[in-house]
């Protein structure tokens, strides 16, 4: 009995899927890394030796805070330390719920990525995301202006996010941190692209028969 014919998508179709698929791939190589910021004390921690902040707060006492904000955001602990402002509860609070947001989204997108999988169009959308990762990199020299004008002015809908000395996040979380941060998200990105590239076209290359040698019903001599 012939097999029935597989249902060829139409162009717009197409096009709709590979686009879904690039922005899949996109968010979920955006969001691991920063998952890992948000979630875990280390790259806190790690810029406390790239800024001076940490030092006039005191490292011990910033070391206990960075531990206390990690397990806040994981919803393991709350911010017990009365050294937390009322206003600086009321942004983190927000920063968390659209973070608890962002990792359903993140389960949504990989369960697309693995339903809309295709070889081809995973290398076509990783080149297309690092060259997007290319060109955030010209928003670095204009950060500061990025960071006050346009991020926050989008994302909140008040000033909390503003922070002052009475603030602990003033000394773990200072504008350079966002700033590096910004760095490691487009690298992290870039190489998890990359990488997509290069799988993606070695498996092709591993099970196209003319590239292996082998054809269909056949195999060459030497």
């Amino acid at each position: 009995m012939p097999k029935p014919l597989k249902r060829q998508l139409s162009k717009p179709q197409q096009w709709l899927k590979n686009l879904l698929l690039l922005l899949c791939l996109l968010y979920l190589s955006i969001y691991i890394p920063m998952a890992g910021v948000i979630y875990t004390p280390f790259w806190y921690k790690a810029n406390c030796h790239w800024h001076p902040r940490c030092g006039h707060f005191g490292e011990t006492r910033a070391a206990g805070h960075i531990d206390e904000l990690a397990g806040y955001m994981r919803h393991t602990n709350e911010l017990k330390s009365p050294a937390w402002t009322k206003k600086e509860r009321w942004h983190l609070a927000e920063v968390r719920q659209i973070f608890d947001r962002l990792f359903f989204a993140a389960i949504a997108a990989a369960g697309l990525l693995t339903a809309l999988f295709n070889k081809s169009a995973i290398k076509y959308a990783a080149l297309s995301n690092i060259a997007l990762m290319l060109l955030l990199c010209g928003v670095l020299p204009f950060f500061t202006v990025f960071w006050k004008d346009i991020f926050h002015g989008w994302l909140f809908d008040n000033a909390y996010w503003k922070n002052n000395p009475g603030d602990v996040s003033f000394y773990i979380m200072p504008r350079v941190f966002f700033k590096h941060t910004m760095m490691l998200l487009i690298g992290a990105a870039g190489l998890v692209n990359a990488g997509s590239f290069l799988a993606a076209a070695g498996f092709k290359k591993s099970f196209d028969p003319k590239r292996s040698g082998k054809r269909i019903g056949n195999t060459r001599k030497p």
